[in-house]
């Protein structure tokens, strides 16, 4: 636990719970002439695109499943090297071809996968 600027207990779970949230939100995506990253303005609406996803691919509404995917070679340890790792997952996912469509957004599975972890209101421990 660290000690926070005005004198507030953070653990690296609430750390890496907001830094996942913000992740959520500053993901890129390819959008229906869109803003990027018009569904990931808050963290609400990056649980609501992760719920969404979710109602599309029931069998992914398991929280181990999806960190193993996100997380497979382990777990960032900062809320920058987070966003950055997700980012990467996303890139790699679009040169790969692995998207898919929520509420007509087309999203890298990644950023659709971390909205999820949002959603399930699971994240990395």
């Amino acid at each position: 636990m660290n000690r926070g600027v005005w004198g507030m207990t953070v653990g690296r779970r609430s750390l890496l719970g907001c830094a996942l949230g913000a992740a959520g939100v500053a993901l890129i995506g390819v959008t229906k002439g869109k803003s990027n990253t018009e569904p990931f303005r808050t963290p609400t609406a990056a649980r609501a695109v992760g719920a969404r996803y979710l109602a599309h691919y029931p069998g992914e509404r398991q929280a181990g499943l999806l960190r193993e995917a996100l997380f497979a070679n382990g777990l960032p340890t900062d809320p920058a090297a987070l966003r950055r790792h997700i980012a990467a997952l996303c890139r790699r996912d679009f040169a790969a071809g692995e998207t898919v469509v929520v509420d007509g957004w087309i999203l890298a599975r990644s950023e659709a996968r971390a909205c999820a972890l949002v959603s399930l209101g699971a994240y990395p421990a």
